[in-house]
């Protein structure tokens, strides 16, 4: 007898699991990075959009990065060890961006994707 029950598609596997630490040290690297970047980041802006987005990721930043200080990152869900994951590969192609000396607008959407990331790590694993 036939089975009525659709195969389903295996998950994609998920990244190594982190710890706490790795977590924080993930979020922390982001923020030194965006803190050590800041004037050299506003310096190269040549709209106000580009400067709000600049300070937007700075704020963003170091909300993202006391919050994870406070809770400490400790949670359990799968989601944060992708979202760390996640993180460093933005971390990475954000670093390229910056050694290749790429357009303010190239950095912002680096930036932009680390913010996400660091977002996606802190909610998942408050």
């Amino acid at each position: 007898m036939p089975s009525d029950r659709t195969p389903q598609t295996p998950a994609p596997p998920s990244a190594a699991p982190t710890t706490p630490k790795q977590r924080i040290d993930a979020v922390t690297h982001y923020w030194l990075d965006v803190m050590g970047n800041y004037y050299r980041d506003m310096a190269a802006t040549t709209t106000p959009a580009e400067a709000r987005a600049v300070e937007d990721n700075y704020n963003a930043a170091e909300r993202l990065y006391l919050d994870a200080i406070e809770c400490g990152l400790k949670g359990t869900d799968p989601a944060a060890d992708d979202a760390c994951a996640a993180l460093h590969e933005a971390a990475r192609a954000l670093a390229e961006a910056r050694a290749r000396v790429d357009a303010i607008s190239v950095i912002l959407a680096s930036l932009t994707l680390c913010t996400e990331a660091a977002t996606s790590l802190v909610r998942s694993a408050a």
